[in-house]
């Protein structure tokens, strides 16, 4: 719906060119969002078999390990986008938004596969709809300022991830004070790279320096988590072996 509410702003406020070129973007990413909703439906019945015990440290070691490895895939959004200029070198142009974009993806990732699947295995669905609701408030009023007013189209796009991640950040927030864990960590690594992400790939206009660039902060923030994602690992592998026993209601 979010990124619903930008395409017809855009739609209406731009030509049908630049329309063009943004709708390719989203279309693309709403592609692979469909994907990751569907495997969310397959985690949903094994948390509602999960024991309440291990509730708390499942969504700790299950969201820590998701958030190293989506950040770990986003390296590949040079390789990526080089090989679709290449491919389609009339988008050339458009597919600059991916780096708006790709923390959406990201964000939109660890909503519909672990937090949704918790916040309806915790029947927290109301809190969950009040947020959504607030964040397509949110979307409109920033979408309005900054296609009709600013007639941005850079601050309309970024808009999308801006809601994304902090629609992310409010449902990881209270979740978390429902299980009695703390995530803050977790999401100030997450929002440090990401951040990166953008900075890097929108201000850097050579890929090879981008990468590299990215890739060093990319790989001094796994040099900084590497201990606690080993530990995760460890604890979902032991998880696993003994799954029986702690899936039982």
């Amino acid at each position: 719906l979010i990124t619903g509410i930008a395409r017809f702003v855009i739609e209406h406020t731009w030509d049908i060119t630049v329309f063009g070129s943004v709708s390719l973007v989203l279309s693309l990413c709403n592609f692979f969002l469909i994907f990751v909703t569907a495997i969310g439906q397959v985690i949903f019945p094994i948390l509602k078999r999960a024991s309440a015990e291990i509730l708390p440290s499942l969504y700790n070691n299950l969201t820590y390990i998701m958030t190293v490895f989506l950040l770990i895939v986003t390296i590949i959004y040079q390789p990526f986008k080089n090989i679709l200029d290449f491919w389609l070198p009339q988008y050339q142009d458009s597919l600059e938004y991916f780096a708006y974009l790709i923390p959406m993806c990201v964000a939109e990732c660890k909503i519909s596969m672990v937090i949704n699947t918790y916040y309806k295995a915790l029947r927290m669905e109301k809190l969950l709809l009040k947020i959504n609701l607030l964040m397509v408030l949110f979307s409109i009023i920033y979408t309005y300022f900054s296609a009709v007013r600013l007639l941005n189209l850079d601050f309309t796009i970024l808009g999308i991830t801006i809601v994304s991640l902090i629609r992310c950040i409010l449902l990881e927030h209270f979740l978390s004070r429902v299980l009695q864990t703390d995530s803050k960590r977790v999401i100030l690594g997450e929002i440090i790279v990401m951040s990166s992400f953008i900075l890097i790939n929108t201000i850097i206009s050579n890929s090879i320096i981008a990468f590299i660039l990215y890739g060093i902060i990319l790989s001094a923030y796994l040099q900084v988590e590497h201990k606690n994602l080993l530990q995760s690992i460890r604890y979902l592998i032991t998880l696993t072996k003994n799954g029986e026993e702690n899936l039982a209601l």
